[in-house]
């Protein structure tokens, strides 16, 4: 270097992790300036100024970046740059692995460090790799026909940096292997789910042969710690009778294939009670079972089956849809266990000229509005027919038509008459149904002989399978609520002694099914109504002696509001008056007892339903 040039040489490294401390050696002799953070245009305070016989100087960066050093020695012109750069202290090796057959392949692709610690995990000893950029290869001995080992790296230079262990796991082949191919589900004809073995961190892909064109349809690598692998591909185009299959590419870049699955689905054709089932004819190797499945369930084992067709004719119902599928099972070569497809499934709807089966526990229960009769339908039903007849004539009539079941027959003139029921259906194919059993509902009926009797009657309910356990007589009002009066397993019951609930009252029956799985809810009658006529009733002789009997004068009635009474003597004087039903004449006139004789009362109230009686009469007071 020509005399009084600029010059100095770093002590150390230039290149570290944060916080980094660079120490320089000058190898002026005089007086010179140092700046460890040039930049453009530098002002003179970030610069240090070292006297003549001083020639090391040192600075720590807290923060990683990119520096320059720059010195100044003499004059302008006279400057010397030279480049530091640190790192985030958490910086860690990075690199990239592959194995070919016993053999496992480094890259690395860091920027941070120079030199590595190499630990391969096989008991020798580390190695240190100072080729960096450069790929590094170890070879492993050993005897079985496959082996693992957990191999770790440390970086080593620059030292200020990350010294944590990054460990992987490998397998390394005395051969290249062929993935094994478990199983090949097909979603639709386009897209099919492919499930393989396959080793840990292996490039992968799947290829499509259709004649001498190959189609790579997906490609990617596995995890470091999966050996099993889930994918689903999607085809480009229609793939019957082509193959698929998986491969991998191991460190050598050989493509190792997997066994092949031809791709075959069903070819459906329908007909009056049939559906013809086909495929092509493909020869397959080391084929196991090959079955025929309907909705998922097998109904064929085609495994020594000459013909690609079959005809379905089990039990097919107008408009089901039927789904057949393939599932094929092959012997792998060299491998346990065996390989498995099952095809997409292809599905037709079955057409029929087969009357249907009839509605199904039918039932009929009566609402406010009308009969509501429910059953079991048919989901192939597209408009269903009732018919009704009065139980006591012999035709049924065509009463409604509707799509759905439940439905209700407001037609029904319920409250007056008895029924009976039954449905028929035409299905989507325009066949007509069968009668189901009929159903004919509790009719209820109800007689006042007297104020204080009445007298209900009933009819059998009749249609339900196994019969009716029990009727239940129940009485109802507009607030309480309701009451069984009475459980009965015959027709009739007798009700005495009138209703001191409420002016209006009615009753149901209802009837309670033996067998509650195939009719879960019970079946209740029209309602009859009773309304009990308002009567003021009053005694015709009062004895007030306090003897316990007869003691007050008053009013004995129900359901009265409104109420007043008022009381005369023989010269037609007001002795008493009241507002309240409950309380009467104790026979006194201002705390007096009163004398005997004829006296006269008048009264007026005013029932539920707002109606107004008023009465007057006579009666006797004796002591």
């Amino acid at each position: 270097m020509a005399e009084g040039q600029p010059c100095f040489n770093f002590v150390g490294d230039s290149i570290g992790c944060a916080p980094f401390t660079v120490n320089v050696l000058s190898c002026a002799g005089v007086t010179f300036s140092l700046n460890f953070k040039w930049k453009p245009n530098p002002s003179g305070a970030d610069y240090l100024n070292f006297p003549a016989g001083q020639n090391n100087a040192s600075f720590t960066y807290p923060t990683p970046g990119t520096y320059i050093i720059d010195q100044i020695l003499g004059g302008p012109g006279q400057s010397l740059k030279r480049t530091v750069k640190v790192f985030d202290s958490s910086s860690k090796p990075d690199f990239f692995w592959s194995t070919c057959k016993d053999t496992l392949i480094i890259q690395f692709k860091d920027s941070v460090f120079s030199t590595y610690k190499f630990n391969p995990g096989d008991g020798s000893a580390e190695i240190l790799i100072k080729e960096k950029f450069k790929v590094f290869k170890h070879w492993y001995n050993f005897s079985t026909p496959s082996a693992t080992y957990t191999f770790s790296i440390t970086g080593e230079i620059p030292a200020t940096c990350s010294r944590d262990v990054i460990s992987n796991t490998i397998s390394l082949y005395k051969s290249s292997q062929e993935p094994v191919s478990d199983i090949l589900t097909g979603v639709d004809t386009l897209n099919f789910k492919f499930q393989i073995q396959t080793r840990a961190d292996e490039p992968y892909g799947f290829q499509q042969t259709c004649g001498t064109n190959v189609q790579i349809v997906k490609s990617g690598k596995t995890d470091e710690n999966q050996s099993a692998l889930v994918e689903n591909i999607v085809l480009s185009n229609n793939a019957q009778n082509c193959t698929l299959q998986a491969f991998t590419l191991n460190g050598c870049g050989q493509k190792i294939l997997a066994p092949p699955f031809t791709l075959i689905w069903p070819r459906l054709k329908t007909d009056n009670q049939k559906i013809d089932v086909s495929w092509p004819k493909t020869s397959f190797q080391n084929l196991v079972s090959f079955e025929l499945l309907r909705n998922g369930v097998q109904i064929k084992n085609l495994i020594s089956q000459t013909d690609s067709n079959y005809a379905d004719t089990d039990n097919l119902i107008c408009g089901i849809s039927y789904c057949y599928q393939f599932r094929m099972k092959f012997q792998v070569p060299g491998h346990s266990g065996q390989m498995e497809y099952q095809s997409p499934e292809i599905c037709g709807q079955a057409v029929s000229d087969r009357p249907p089966d009839p509605v199904k526990n039918l039932t009929a229960t009566i609402e406010e509005k009308g009969v509501l009769i429910s059953g079991i339908g048919s989901p192939l039903a597209q408009t269903y027919v009732v018919f009704r007849k009065e139980m006591s004539t012999p035709d049924y009539i065509n009463v409604l038509e509707t799509s759905t079941i439940p439905l209700l027959d407001t037609s029904a003139d319920f409250m007056n008459r008895s029924y009976c029921y039954k449905i028929s259906f035409k299905d989507i194919c325009g066949n007509q149904s069968i009668f189901s059993d009929s159903i004919c509902p509790v009719w209820l009926r109800g007689e006042a002989e007297t104020e204080s009797e009445k007298s209900m009657f009933w009819t059998s309910l009749l249609g339900w399978k196994e019969g009716v356990d029990r009727y239940e007589l129940i009485r109802y009002n507009e607030t309480d609520v309701p009451e069984i009066i009475e459980s009965e397993k015959g027709n009739s019951h007798k009700i005495l002694g009138r209703d001191p609930s409420k002016q209006k009252v009615w009753y149901k029956i209802k009837a309670f099914p033996k067998n509650e799985i195939l009719y879960p809810q019970p079946s209740f009658s029209n309602p009859v109504f009773f309304t009990q006529t308002l009567k003021l009733k009053f005694p015709d002789i009062f004895t007030p002696n306090e003897d316990g009997s007869n003691d007050v004068f008053r009013c004995y009635s129900f359901f009265i509001s409104d109420f007043e009474m008022k009381i005369f003597n023989a010269w037609g004087n007001s002795v008493y008056y009241s507002q309240n039903l409950d309380k009467g004449w104790d026979g006194k006139i201002n705390g007096r007892p009163a004398p005997g004789g004829p006296y006269a009362y008048w009264a007026k109230g005013k029932d539920e339903n707002g109606e107004i009686l008023e009465v007057r009469g006579y009666f006797n007071l004796v002591r």
